[in-house]
């Protein structure tokens, strides 16, 4: 159930049958040439910190994000928008 062909060599039109394998669509979708498939595939962020365990947040909708970006993102918002109080 939920199993569907995947084009080993990213040919769709191909019709060799070694080319040809059964698996989910999870697979396939995270193992072809799309938007899901090449951020599942990236092992930094834009700034250049690593997804590793410690530095990456995961999303209740199944994305990730960076938890250094995070915290520079706070940081400078904090930053921007502190008052001084002075006497």
């Amino acid at each position: 159930m939920g199993m569907q062909l995947d084009h080993v060599c990213n040919i769709s039109c191909c019709v060799n049958p070694s080319h040809l394998r059964i698996c989910t669509c999870k697979e396939n979708v995270l193992r072809g040439n799309t938007i899901s498939g090449n951020n599942f595939r990236k092992d930094v962020c834009k700034r250049g910190h690593p997804f590793d365990e410690n530095n990456t947040y995961r999303m209740k909708g199944g994305g990730r994000a960076c938890k250094a970006c995070g915290r520079i993102k706070s940081l400078t918002w904090y930053h921007r928008n502190k008052t001084c109080h002075t006497k």
